[in-house]
Order: structure tokens, then C-alpha cells, then sequence
């Protein structure tokens, strides 16, 4: 009987062992994914620092952008007021010269008429 007890005892350090292997192997196995897992959150820390800077450099860019948008679009404004201007001016002139030539031409047919009639009453007179 006391080979039993030997044979008992020594598989109860085998599992004993087995057993203690084991739960090192799992506990390895948890580190290294613990470890993993750091290393995935540092990569997605990463990605976010690049996406703010990103999305920080794209808001900069839109704003420079806009500013540029609002200068051209009051030069423009500027220049269209400014030829707006100068085509009244040219208008109002033109509308003068063309309304002075209407004046003379009028003028003149008045005085031609004028003649006629007055040559008319002197025949008639005479």
C-alpha cells in the first residue's frame, strides 16, 4: 500500500505541476494581449492626434480661403460700381450731345419753315 501512496502523491504533483503550467501559459496569454491591446490604443491615440491636427489644418485652410473669397469678391464689387458709374456718366453725356443735336436740328427746321412762310406772305402781298 505504500507504493499506492507513492504513486498517489507523484500524480498529485504532476497535476499539480500540469496545473501550474497551465495557468502560467494562460496568464502569458492575457499579458501579451493586455500588451496588444496598449498598443492598439496607442495606435488609435495616434490616429486621433492626426485626424485634430488634420481637421485643425483643414478649418485654417477654409478660413484662409474664405478671407480670400471675401477680398475678391469686394474688389469685384468695387470695379463693377466703379464701371457702373462710368457708363451713367458716359450715358448722361451722349443723352446732352444727342438732345443739343435735336435742339439745333429743330432749331434750323424752325427757321427754314419761318422763311417759307414769310416768302409765301410776300408773294401773297405782292
Amino acid at each position: 500500500m505504500q507504493e499506492f501512496g507513492i504513486y498517489l502523491t507523484a500524480g498529485t504533483i504532476i497535476a499539480g505541476i500540469i496545473a501550474i503550467v497551465g495557468i502560467s501559459r494562460k496568464f502569458s496569454t492575457v499579458e501579451s494581449s493586455a500588451t496588444e491591446s496598449k498598443k492598439d490604443v496607442e495606435l488609435l491615440e495616434a490616429r486621433i492626434e492626426n485626424l485634430t491636427r488634420d481637421l485643425q489644418k483643414s478649418d485654417r485652410d477654409g478660413v484662409l480661403r474664405l478671407d480670400v473669397l471675401r477680398q475678391e469678391t469686394g474688389e469685384m464689387g468695387a470695379a463693377l460700381r466703379q464701371k457702373i458709374h462710368e457708363v451713367e456718366m458716359n450715358s448722361r453725356d451722349r443723352i446732352d450731345e444727342v438732345a443739343a443735336g435735336i435742339r439745333e436740328s429743330i432749331e434750323k427746321l424752325g427757321d427754314r419753315l419761318e422763311g417759307k412762310i414769310d416768302r409765301a406772305l410776300q408773294r401773297r402781298d405782292s
